[in-house]
């Protein structure tokens, strides 16, 4: 059984004075009432999954009048006593492929299943205790937390890497990897660092409970495995999961002295500019350090998807073989993922539209094939815009091109499914213009939309809706020293080059400063 072979010993006790884990004012006890409980039980659907216990989301919401307050009781006697139901233990495991060769267990993560009583508890469990555990989390923590997305973990990268372009220098990054992070959270290791950072009795005893003697199977494709016993580990799919593993690793920055970090949940970077062979001795030190950190924690690296990646518009970078112990991390020479996004060595975004292109015209394939014998109009555009159309556009504002044969590129993706329903609409239209479909789809062009989308980013980031203190201190107000007929929100710095120029943030500024209804915005 190769799911129930990747936990680890949950025998190791932490020193933690040797992890530099800070105490905080965390809350110790856990109020919510029975409206919060119905509110849960009505936001059930009908086409959940069913857990474990065998009870379906449909099935507890028709019973939601008649119990909700029992349940309360329940949770209520839960956390004062600080015993998680044992009932609520059991978990069916569904195997996701990741990437790889699909007929490699090893390729694939496995997703608890819970029952949707479990699930309740811990959402009303984090919605108390999320406000205060957020507020001590570490600043380069973008995973699972309200107002932060993969969208900003990379803009805050990108914005560093231009910095430094701009500097003439280079930046290189080690991306690591973990030997299966979220199974191999040690429990005892765990609640030491809760009970450290300011959890007290009785929600510590209750995590404690939460986390010990869970119960799972595989199921996959109607078959069920034998139950086996999860000795480490956070549950992949459950509520709270993310929380505790982002408080489990929260103060590994301040083992680094050298460089910079960036996280999302278990995906972590590290990286810093370097101007010589001293930079790189200094990154590969800190390193090791981190590396060292988490080996108290319990957490091994996979040496082998780790990757090195040098940022540079230099002739000649400096180039240094970083290393885990003893074994090289391969590098990456021209391009690298980072959390979805291609990077390549010089931020260029053609390498990553050429990529979301190519995605986005398979998956068109397979709407214009499914759509031929539809009769519907409506249905074109609703399954256009719901699985081909945003392919093209998830973090634009990131990757939004300057030059014109990309944008030409992207909006060759439209082009192609408004070509098609002009023929199954019989919409009339010349040859190679689609405005009177567009028109009548009410499809504006995929540029203005990725414009508008950076204005409403800056929007959101000014509002507080978008949490990222980093990018919003890159925002500059102009404060003219006379009277002035120009409107501009924004002070835009001068840029020498197009690719300064296009720097997300300064890119959003340029395009709010021009259009007349961003003040109404704001």
């Amino acid at each position: 059984m190769y799911f129930s072979s990747v936990f680890s010993d949950n025998r190791l006790n932490l020193d933690t004075s040797s992890l530099g884990i800070k105490t905080f004012d965390l809350p110790n006890n856990v109020n919510f009432t029975v409206e919060n409980v119905y509110k849960h039980l009505s936001d059930l659907r009908s086409n959940w999954s069913i857990g474990p216990d065998g009870l379906s989301g449909e099935y507890l919401y028709q019973l939601r009048d008649i119990i909700a307050f029992p349940l309360w009781t329940l949770f209520k006697r839960s956390l004062e006593e600080g015993i998680f139901p044992s009932m609520l233990k059991f978990s069916s495991v569904t195997p996701v492929h990741k990437s790889g060769e699909l007929s490699n267990v090893s390729n694939y993560r496995p997703i608890s299943i819970q029952s949707h009583i479990s699930k309740i508890f811990e959402l009303l469990v984090l919605n108390c205790i999320q406000p205060s555990i957020n507020r001590i989390l570490m600043e380069e923590q973008h995973g699972f937390r309200p107002g932060r997305s993969t969208v900003t973990c990379n803009l805050v990268f990108n914005n560093y890497i231009y910095q430094s372009f701009n500097l003439k220098t280079q930046v290189d990054a080690i991306y690591t990897d973990f030997n299966k992070a979220f199974d191999s959270v040690n429990h005892n290791a765990l609640i030491q660092v809760l009970n450290v950072s300011g959890i007290g009795e009785p929600l510590l005893s209750w995590f404690s409970s939460y986390l010990s003697c869970r119960y799972q199977w595989v199921k996959l494709l109607g078959v069920k495995s034998n139950v086996y016993l999860a000795t480490s580990g956070v549950p992949q799919g459950g509520h709270l999961s993310p929380l505790l593993f982002s408080l489990f690793i929260n103060s590994v920055s301040s083992v680094l002295s050298n460089s910079q970090i960036l996280c999302f949940a278990d995906d972590i970077k590290l990286y810093s500019r370097i101007s010589s062979l001293d930079d790189c001795i200094l990154l590969q030190s800190d390193f090791d350090r981190f590396t060292e950190w988490f080996n108290l924690l319990g957490l091994s690296l996979n040496v082998s998807k780790c990757k090195a990646m040098t940022f540079a518009r230099i002739q000649s970078p400096v180039k240094y073989a970083y290393h885990l112990g003893p074994t090289a991390i391969s590098r990456s020479n021209n391009c690298v993922t980072d959390l979805g996004f291609i990077l390549s060595s010089d931020l260029d975004p053609r390498p990553h539209i050429e990529h979301i292109c190519c995605k986005a015209f398979k998956t068109l394939g397979f709407v214009l094939r499914l759509c031929r014998d539809f009769r519907l109009g409506r249905s074109y555009k609703v399954l256009y815009c719901a699985l081909v159309r945003p392919i093209v556009e998830y973090g634009a504002v990131i990757w939004d091109p300057h030059d014109l044969n990309d944008s030409l590129r992207l909006e060759r993706v439209q082009r192609k499914f408004m070509r098609y329903a002009s023929l199954r609409l019989n919409i009339p239209c010349e040859p190679h213009n689609y405005g009177p479909v567009a028109s009548q789809l009410g499809l504006a062009s995929l540029a203005e939309r990725r414009r508008i989308s950076g204005i409403k980013f800056l929007n959101s980031l000014l509002q507080g809706n978008i949490d990222s203190p980093y990018l919003l201190s890159l925002v500059c107000f102009r404060v003219p020293q006379r009277y002035s007929r120009s409107v501009a929100p924004f002070y835009v710095p001068f840029a020498s080059t197009n690719y300064l120029k296009n720097e997300p943030i300064t890119r959003m500024m340029s395009n709010a400063n021009v259009d007349p209804s961003f003040l109404l915005c704001l």
